[in-house]
């Protein structure tokens, strides 16, 4: 991780997937408006990753209170020639996720290859500061050769929570 000299806003990077980092990943690199914030998790991630998406100021709980965590609706996978291109199941060649604290974008690059054929992908997002209501992503991919694809985009309604379910219906 990397900050400016003086402690100013800069960029936080940390490079390499290890299934085991992704918990704490998730918290160094979110992002926040005020209104909710986002983990700083990978596309493809579910709620077995921690994915979270969470309402601030939105507390429940019958046994612990705690704040209140959305469905993911920036879910993005991708499958390359059968290949399920996601760090947990599939190493990349390359991977790394930046967290510029000026701006508030949270990046992300994974570079796979397989046989003869070489994908990256990348992908950016932030939270608008105006307009608190409005999240914004970008997913970009590419490849070298012809490949089969299936792009699975949408939403998440499987949600991480740390206590209990939040969202359910209770009666």
């Amino acid at each position: 991780m990397i900050f400016n000299a003086g402690g100013h806003m800069g960029l936080l990077v940390h490079k390499g997937y290890k299934r085991e980092e992704q918990h704490a990943l998730g918290s160094k690199f979110l992002i926040s408006n005020g209104y909710f914030g986002y983990r700083g998790t990978l596309d493809e991630g579910d709620s077995s990753d921690f994915v979270a998406l969470n309402l601030n100021g939105l507390f429940d709980g019958e046994t612990i209170k705690e704040s209140v965590n959305a469905y993911n609706p920036l879910y993005t996978l991708i499958i390359a020639d059968g290949i399920n291109l996601n760090p947990k199941s599939f190493r990349p060649k390359v991977h790394e996720i930046s967290l510029d604290t000026g701006s508030g974008v949270f990046r992300r690059r994974s570079d796979f290859e397989y046989s003869d054929v070489e994908i990256s992908i990348k992908s950016e997002r932030f939270l608008d500061q105006t307009d608190k209501n409005l999240m914004y992503c970008k997913y970009i991919f590419k490849s070298d050769s012809e490949i089969d694809i299936e792009i699975n985009m949408g939403i998440d309604d499987l949600i991480w929570n740390v206590a209990e379910n939040h969202l359910i219906d209770r009666s």
